[in-house]
């Protein structure tokens, strides 16, 4: 179990790198290596998995490269495959960390609206796009209405004061170099 484990948080990990590498690969070689590299080595990563072991968070981020290059892959060629591929990384996304997909959204939204902007046929590609989304949120439909519907049993006030005080837990300065 362990090594299951562990070896599924790597595999997410470098599944990050890879859709990060396919997804800068038409800018060149060098650049899609050298983000992949950055997405493997960025400190929020690596925090992430060893110190806070919030390995579902973790693979939703490995799911945000996939998304971007799938959308991307949509607005050049508005095929049905590319089209559930988006349903499957949003489905996972959701499904996976919730928070996390709130926070990627307006970077996905945004990265969505430049590349309408270039493409030929923009209706079709909202379209598609539209279509992939809604199987994807279709997909997460069975954690998405129970966690919707028993949101009023959550206490978030217990869950952000005292020990669990996001501010009691920032690294001192002197701290980043020992």
């Amino acid at each position: 179990l362990s090594t299951a484990f562990k070896t599924t948080v790597v595999l997410l990990w470098w599944s990050g790198a890879f859709f990060t590498f396919m997804w800068l690969r038409p800018l060149g070689w060098m650049p899609a290596g050298v983000a992949a590299a950055l997405f493997v080595w960025s400190p929020y990563v690596i925090v992430d998995v060893f110190v806070r072991a919030a390995y579902p968070e973790v693979a939703a981020m490995c799911c945000v490269p996939g998304l971007l290059w799938s959308i991307d892959r949509l607005m050049r060629s508005a095929r049905l495959v590319d089209a559930l591929m988006i349903a499957g990384f949003v489905g996972a996304m959701l499904t996976l960390h919730l928070l996390s997909s709130l926070i990627f959204a307006p970077v996905v939204a945004a990265y969505v609206i430049c590349r309408l902007l270039e493409s030929a046929e923009p209706a079709r590609r909202v379209r598609m796009l539209t279509v992939g989304v809604a199987i994807g949120v279709g997909l997460s439909a069975f954690y998405l209405v129970p966690s919707m519907a028993e949101l009023s049993y959550v206490s978030i006030g217990k869950m952000t004061s005292g020990y669990s005080d996001y501010q009691q837990h920032f690294v001192a300065p002197s701290q980043w170099i020992s």
